[in-house]
């Protein structure tokens, strides 16, 4: 069995919230746009939407504080 290397999985979960991050915004205004056409019909899709939106306010709020202190 392989040894677990601490440093690795380090960085493969940053790579993960690098990419999360960017992926982020594309997949709110994907979101977004399904609502707005009326396809989001479905509750689980519209809490995954409010969730996304969440999200976003909430990283939007982080760089501002970051910025400004």
């Amino acid at each position: 069995m392989a040894e677990f290397n601490q440093e690795a999985f380090r960085r493969q979960l940053q790579m993960l919230e690098r990419l999360l991050r960017r992926l982020a915004p594309v997949v709110g205004r994907y979101m977004a746009l399904l609502v707005e056409a009326g396809l989001a019909r479905s509750e689980a899709l519209l809490l995954v939407v409010e969730m996304q939106r969440t999200f976003l306010i909430g990283q939007t709020a982080q760089r501002i504080e970051g910025r400004t202190e």
